[in-house]
């Protein structure tokens, strides 16, 4: 079966803020929502409720959702423009020669809505140390904003990664809005929903990553501050990309070999007791 896989260098983002399926997440409004719809129906029987409507837990079981994990602390200035600030010295990389590497980034001048309702003229991004690889060179990957969050200052906008040619860094970009002068985003809170492109059958993977994952990461963090040409950096990332791919499936491979003798051996010792064994 091809494998979808998700892994941090950073463990306790795998250990306490991990990216999940969207059908494990519980979103804060459901709980509000469930009680409310009961005493609606008590008041009407035939009256509806968007509790019951059946697209919000068809949506919320697709994909998996991942999660900021850590505070940061938004101030909107005079002039509608916001800082933050990062609690504590979070990282996305054990690797020390990117350990600096920015958390957040404002790229200025992306704002493409005309809401009025968007503080500043841009988009804030959102560097994350989890990565997406999958052995099969066919996948696509969706980015959603959440569709029915719990807070509504910052929104994800949509985005989408080939993995057919390479490993993708998992960074979310998303507006500022709403009249707050101080603001806390807290670390749980879902970022974006992650939704496969693909019919087929799928394994999705969580993890801390391993050694072939931790060199994937340190390569593709190494092309990125490099500066090389856009087709240099195509074929860094393909050959690393292609290493990974290769270390991936043959573990793959020898879990299978080890689950076929241990199933084999299962049988012969029964076999040998004059169990039957089918």
């Amino acid at each position: 079966m091809k494998k979808l896989i998700f892994f941090s260098t950073i463990k306790g983002d795998v250990d306490f803020f991990p990216i999940t399926k969207m059908s494990a997440h519980r979103f804060n409004w459901q709980a509000t929502a469930k009680e409310e719809c009961v005493e609606v129906l008590k008041e009407n029987p035939t009256h509806t409720h968007y509790h019951r409507c059946p697209s919000f837990p068809l949506l919320n079981s697709m994909g998996a959702v991942i999660k900021l994990p850590f505070d940061i602390d938004f101030k909107k200035l005079d002039d509608g423009n916001v800082e933050w600030n990062v609690r504590g010295n979070p990282t996305i990389s054990t690797a020390d020669t990117f350990k600096e590497l920015k958390i957040i980034e404002w790229h200025n001048k992306h704002n493409i809505s005309e809401s009025h309702s968007i503080l500043g003229d841009g988009v804030l991004k959102i560097n994350t140390s989890w990565m997406v690889a999958c052995t099969d060179p066919t996948i696509k990957i969706l980015f959603l904003p959440i569709m029915t969050p719990d807070q509504d200052i910052f929104t994800a906008v949509g985005g989408a990664l080939d993995l057919s040619k390479t490993a993708g860094f998992i960074n979310i970009q998303g507006y500022l809005r709403g009249s707050f002068k101080d603001y806390t985003l807290r670390a749980g809170t879902p970022l974006a929903q992650i939704l496969p492109l693909t019919n087929e059958k799928l394994k999705i993977e969580f993890r801390h990553a391993l050694e072939h994952d931790q060199n994937l990461n340190h390569s593709l963090f190494y092309m990125t501050e490099r500066g090389f040409s856009p087709k240099e950096r195509q074929r860094i990332a393909q050959q690393a990309h292609n290493t990974w791919g290769e270390v991936e499936r043959s573990r793959i491979n020898v879990f299978r070999r080890k689950t076929n003798n241990l199933f084999r051996n299962t049988k012969n010792w029964f076999k040998k007791r004059g169990d039957a064994f089918s």
